[in-house]
C-alpha cells in the first residue's frame, strides 16, 4: 500500500541516506533504526509529506503523495517527536483542537471519558504547562484511541518519556491497529516488543 522509490535525502550539504526503496503493506510494523543524525525523522518527514525527498517519490495506493496531498492526509495520523500542544489550553482543549485538525470528530463527553481513562482526568482543568513531560506524551498519543479509520501511522518516538504501564497501553493500541491491517511506522531507542504478523526494519546507518 505504501511505497518508497529510490529516495534520497539530503540535508544542509550532508547526503544522509539515498536508493532507498521499500514496499510496505497492509497490516506491516516498520521500524526504522539507526543512532542519532542519520536521518531517522528526516525519513518520516519525508513519507508523511512535510518535507519533499532530494530524488525519489512515495508512492500511496499506486499514487504518488504529492499529487493528491488533501486525501493522503486523510488516510494519515502523524505523531512527530515534538507533542504539539499548545502551552496554556487544558488537555480538553488540546486534544479536541488536535482531532479538528486531523478531521476526526469525536463526541464531547466521550473525550472528557477518555481523558479520565488515560489517566489525565484530575489534570484536564490544568494549563498543559504545567504537566510533567510524561503526561504531556500521554496526552498527545491519546489521538490514537481515534485513529481507527486513519489506516497509516507514522509515529516518531512514541514511548520516550512513558512509564511501564503507560507503554503496554501504546503496545495495544499498535498491535489492534496491525490486527485492522493498518500499517505502523515508527522510530524508538528502546527495546520494546510489539507483536506483528509482518515486521520490518530500515536500517539507515547501513544505507
Amino acid at each position: 500500500m505504501l511505497k518508497l522509490v529510490d529516495v534520497a535525502c539530503i540535508r544542509g550539504q550532508g547526503l544522509l541516506f539515498r536508493n532507498l526503496s521499500r514496499s510496505i503493506n497492509c497490516g506491516s510494523l516498520l521500524r526504522v533504526h539507526g543512532a542519532n543524525g542519520v536521518g531517522k525523522t528526516s525519513l518520516l518527514r519525508i513519507i508523511v509529506g512535510l518535507s519533499s525527498p532530494h530524488t525519489g517519490q512515495v508512492i500511496w495506493k499506486q499514487q504518488p503523495i504529492s499529487q493528491d496531498m488533501d486525501y493522503f492526509r486523510t488516510q494519515l495520523l502523524f505523531i512527530g517527536h515534538s507533542d504539539a500542544l499548545k502551552p496554556d489550553l487544558t488537555p480538553h482543549e488540546n486534544i479536541s483542537f488536535l482531532l479538528a485538525l486531523g478531521k476526526i470528530r469525536v463526541d464531547e463527553d466521550q473525550l472528557s471519558q477518555d481523558i479520565s481513562r488515560w489517566g489525565l482526568g484530575r489534570l484536564k482543568g490544568k494549563p498543559v504547562y504545567s504537566l510533567s513531560k510524561g503526561q504531556r506524551r500521554r496526552l498527545s498519543l491519546m489521538r490514537l484511541l481515534y485513529g481507527h479509520n486513519k489506516p497509516l501511522w507514522v509515529l516518531d518516538e512514541p514511548f520516550i518519556g512513558l512509564d511501564p504501564k503507560a507503554i503496554s497501553v501504546l503496545v495495544a493500541l499498535i498491535e489492534s491497529h496491525l490486527a485492522r491491517k493498518g500499517i505502523v511506522i515508527y522510530t524508538t531507542h528502546q527495546n520494546v516488543d510489539i507483536k506483528s504478523p509482518i515486521n520490518k526494519i530500515i536500517r539507515l546507518d547501513q544505507i
